[in-house]
Order: C-alpha cells, then sequence, then structure tokens
C-alpha cells in the first residue's frame, strides 16, 4: 500500500473506516471508504468497545505517558483489522484498515492525525463537548485520509 504525504497530510490508501467515540461511548463521528460496508463497519467498531474497556482496565497505571494511548489492534476479522487509541480525557479514535500489512508506526502516525483533527474541531467555542462533530474540517481530514 502507497502512503502518500501532502503537506502535512499522510494519506494511507489501506484505511477504511474512521470513528471517533466519546466518553460515554456515544458516537461522534464515522465516515468510511465504501458507503456499501458502512453499517458492517459500524456493527464491528461498536463491538470494539468493550474491548476498549478491557484494555484501559487491564493497562498499568504508568503505561502511557499521560496524554494519550495507542491500544494496538483491537478486533481482527477475516478481512479487516480495527486498531484503537483513547485520550486522556476518554475519547476514543477507531480505525478499520484492510486485512494487509500494517505497521504499529504508521497507525500511530494516523492517529496523531485524526487526534490533531479532533482538537482544533472540538476548540471551536460553538461546539458542545459530547455531542457529534460537525466540523467541515474535521469531514475534510477525515475524507482525504480516506482518500475520498
Amino acid at each position: 500500500y502507497q502512503r502518500r504525504v501532502h503537506g502535512d497530510l499522510v494519506e494511507w490508501e489501506m484505511i477504511v473506516c474512521i470513528a471517533v467515540v466519546g466518553s460515554r461511548n456515544n458516537l461522534l463521528f464515522i465516515k468510511s471508504h465504501h458507503e456499501d460496508v458502512a453499517l458492517r463497519l459500524q456493527h464491528l467498531l461498536h463491538s470494539c468497545l468493550d474491548v476498549f474497556d478491557e484494555k484501559l482496565h487491564t493497562a498499568p497505571k504508568n503505561s502511557t505517558d499521560g496524554r494519550d494511548a495507542f491500544l494496538g489492534l483491537l478486533y481482527p476479522t477475516e478481512e479487516y483489522k480495527i486498531f484503537g487509541y483513547v485520550t486522556n480525557t476518554k475519547v476514543k479514535f477507531m480505525v478499520a484498515v484492510d486485512d494487509s500489512a500494517s505497521k504499529d508506526a504508521d497507525i500511530k502516525a494516523y492517529f496523531r492525525q485524526i487526534h490533531d483533527a479532533y482538537c482544533a474541531a472540538v476548540n471551536n467555542p460553538f461546539h458542545q463537548l459530547g455531542t457529534p462533530l460537525k466540523s467541515k474540517a474535521f469531514d475534510q481530514t477525515a475524507a482525504a485520509m480516506l482518500g475520498k
């Protein structure tokens, strides 16, 4: 899979879905590469929430740097691998990639980009925390990362 760099934005062709879930497990944002599999991906991502909780409760308290945590592979299926990342405010990011050779370093870099875009979106004074993301800039960033 190709890795393309456009300015500060890195795009991976293997990413098929991005999801942001609030601290109360409410869906804040979801975007998939192929709309025909969006419902299936949403179901898979929802099933990963239990894995998030399990990994967060079993992780040693000093295992993160206090800002965020890359949780690694959450749920592999025949078609996709779902990776997770959680912020210090317990907002969860999930990325589904097609079942290819994906490197943790690349996935971590991808999560850093989506986290930066999320921070910019929620810093809008008109955005209420815990509500779905309606930021055009965030949506455009996600679309660019998906290759749309």
